[in-house]
């Protein structure tokens, strides 16, 4: 079935149905980047979360590093004894933020196995930092001494590297969400134009398509189109079967039928004319023998008055005759009447 053959109902329904579909799959893609930013909001916050963690670890070892030489160097057993509690209270810090970090959103393979590292290389540094203290606590300084630069300071730069390659590993985690974010919105934004500029684009496409094929054979319609192509071409070509189809056959029969009337009319009128012609022809060879029998009358009175004058004038000379006659007698009468004398 052709596009024109559609009625103007669900013609004007599939327009409307291809901008409606084109906007809810724009609307689709960009819930879908907007869900995908979401996610690396999450994912950003954990990794503010994650780096966080990581830098107050690696803060907190520099510190209980600082605290462990300040105790080999303390004379005060008081003072050894408060920062030996400050480590000790910054070594179980680590040991929950080793466990949030965990915890803390998604966890790559090799964060995990950064993360059990650095947890054997603490309890082994915290293990050794707790052997020197009890030393420096015995008054044992220079057995202190010598297992903090043989073991305490070989395992505490290990340890360190480690956090501070974690912290670094999460810093770079969360730039790059960042940027996969900024990535996202930006491509978002682009799809979302060109989405939208394409919405209406096939809007204004449908509603160009509708328009014209509803007013572009009305506009026939109306200018009398239809009745020139009848007269030069032939019948209406009214292609498609809605309703602007329809109503063309149906102007384009009542031009055959008005075309019908209109010859039939003419053939009459032509009919009229050649009586009426024939009609004209009768009554002047009517008039002229009607002249030819009025001269003919005019010629049998005038022969009719030369028989009167005729016959009066033989009328009186019978009258004469019949005196002549008369007188005759008369002298025929007196003779003989002499004669019997």
């Amino acid at each position: 079935m052709k596009l024109f053959d559609l009625k103007i109902g669900p013609r004007i329904a599939l327009a409307f149905g291809a901008v409606v579909v084109t906007i809810a799959l724009l609307v689709a893609a960009v819930l879908a980047s907007l869900s995908r930013s979401a996610a690396n909001s999450v994912e950003m916050g954990q990794g503010v979360q994650r780096q966080t963690y990581a830098t107050q670890m690696h803060l907190m070892a520099k510190d209980n590093a600082i605290d462990s030489l300040v105790i080999l160097v303390s004379p005060s057993a008081d003072q050894q004894a408060k920062l030996h509690k400050e480590i000790q209270e910054r070594d179980r810090r680590i040991v929950a933020a080793l466990e949030a970090l965990t915890q803390a959103g998604t966890v790559s393979a090799d964060d995990a196995k950064l993360i059990d590292d650095i947890r054997k290389r603490q309890a082994t540094y915290r293990a050794g930092v707790d052997r020197i203290v009890a030393m420096v606590l015995g008054g044992k300084q220079a057995e202190a001494g010598f297992a903090a630069d043989e073991e305490m300071i070989p395992m505490l730069a290990p340890f360190l590297g480690a956090l501070a390659k974690l912290e670094e590993r999460q810093l770079a985690r969360l730039r790059q969400t960042e940027q996969d974010n900024r990535t996202l919105i930006g491509s978002t934004r682009w799809l979302s134009l060109g989405a939208g500029a394409m919405a209406v684009m096939l809007a204004i496409a449908a509603g160009t398509w509708i328009v014209l094929s509803l007013t572009r054979p009305l506009a026939r319609a109306e200018s009398g189109q239809a009745g020139r192509e009848r007269r030069s071409h032939g019948p209406v070509q009214a292609s498609g079967r809605d309703e602007v189809a329809q109503l063309l056959q149906q102007l384009d029969r009542m031009c055959g039928s008005l075309s019908d009337l209109v010859g039939r009319v003419r053939t009459a009128a032509d009919s009229i004319a050649t009586g009426s012609k024939q009609i004209a022809a009768g009554n002047s060879d009517l008039s002229q023998r009607t002249e030819m029998q009025a001269s003919a009358l005019e010629q049998t009175a005038a022969s009719m008055e030369q028989l009167g004058t005729t016959v009066t004038h033989n009328a009186d000379n019978a009258r004469q005759a019949n005196q002549l006659a008369l007188g005759a007698s008369d002298v025929a009468i007196r003779g003989a009447r002499s004669w019997g004398r």
